[in-house]
């Protein structure tokens, strides 16, 4: 079953993203000089587990980076992944889970959970999460996505007073326009929560009218029409390779080099390799708690090959879902979305259009 969650990521390194500008204040490259302790890769590793559904092992990623990289963009980061994997606590059928919001999840099933080990859990990793996003807005009082992002926290905490004026702290604040709609998005949503159905409606429609997709669903779901599922999580019968590398067999997978080795905690353990070919690098991830081991091959700045499917940086999103179909996943960020395959996730920049891409894997 599917289900999302109403949050906005700041991407903080991935080399696709375009630069730091007055209108666009979280479009970031990677954070040169903040400190040469916290490597991009570290980073960009915690942004490409979070796409994929990694999420404990995305936190720990953004917890370390916290100890010396203290800003609100990772703040706001470690706080989304908390509340992502809070959402594995929550039954399909419970009303916190009803509408969809910018970033998408695919939920394990909880139905032999106890209710109350449930609500415990999942109410200690919120908690955590909102610490995260007022440690983000103590350091920017002006930083819009950490309070949408709490406001949606307190929405699965139940608390709508905190929520509404969460999401009110979050509206209308200078360079931050998607933000303004995607609150607005939320409003719908504590609307119907509470029964407001005609506000929900208007809320929605107002949202949709400014170009979100994502409260035309809602709006949708609140009349109660039945929604379109993806035809296949993955239609494409060839293998990805970038620089001529595939990932088909994880026995084959690039070599790293033992000298990145960094260990994040107590089991999790990171490496890379960054010029496994011309213009790629690689990722991996070794949880040995859990005994997997997940890995990424990413394209560079200056990639000018292909995908299976013969698409190109710079297609548009049209020719992205005429190859590939519709994704398990999309994941709004403030630069853009990641639209997230089987073994394949697609970068598509603000105007719709296909930046970076990375194929991914895990054995174990």
């Amino acid at each position: 079953m599917k289900y999302i969650i109403c949050l906005l990521f700041t991407p903080l390194c991935m080399q696709h993203l375009p630069a730091r500008d007055i209108k666009s204040p979280d479009a970031i490259l990677p954070i040169a000089g903040d400190s040469a302790s916290v490597p991009n890769e570290i980073l960009e590793t915690a942004y490409l587990l979070t796409a994929i559904g990694k999420y404990e092992d995305a936190h720990a990623y953004f917890v370390y980076a916290l100890k010396d990289m203290p800003v609100r963009q990772v703040f706001n980061n470690a706080g989304i992944v908390a509340i992502l994997d809070a959402l594995h606590y929550f039954r399909p059928t419970e009303p916190e889970v009803r509408f969809h919001y910018p970033v998408e999840l695919d939920l394990e099933s909880v139905g032999t959970r106890d209710v109350m080990d449930l609500k415990d859990v999942r109410n200690k990793k919120l908690k955590e999460a909102i610490s995260h996003f007022d440690a983000a807005i103590r350091l920017d009082s002006d930083y819009a996505p950490a309070y949408l992002n709490k406001a949606c926290a307190y929405t699965l905490l139940g608390d709508t007073a905190q929520a509404r004026n969460a999401a009110a702290a979050a509206t209308g604040k200078s360079g931050y326009e998607k933000t303004t709609v995607d609150a607005l998005v939320l409003q719908g949503i504590l609307y119907a929560r509470s029964g407001e159905n005609e506000k929900a409606q208007a809320a929605f429609k107002t949202a949709a009218g400014q170009g979100s997709a994502l409260a035309m669903r809602n709006l949708s779901i609140l009349n109660g029409e039945k929604e379109e599922k993806p035809d296949a999580p993955f239609r494409i019968n060839k293998d990805e390779s970038i620089d001529g590398i595939t990932l088909d067999d994880p026995y084959n997978i690039p070599e790293v080099d033992p000298e990145s080795e960094i260990g994040l905690n107590t089991q999790i353990n990171f490496y890379h390799n960054l010029h496994p070919g011309a213009n790629c690098r690689f990722y991996f991830n070794d949880n040995t708690a859990s005994g997997l081991q997940t890995y990424f091959l990413l394209t560079g700045p200056e990639y000018t090959g292909t995908t299976a499917e013969k698409l190109k940086s710079g297609a548009s999103a049209a020719e992205i879902e005429t190859a590939y179909g519709k994704p398990l996943r999309t994941i709004e960020t403030l630069a853009g979305e990641i639209r997230v395959y089987t073994s394949i996730m697609l970068f598509l920049g603000k105007d719709g259009k296909l930046t970076q891409w990375a194929v991914y894997g895990e054995r174990g």
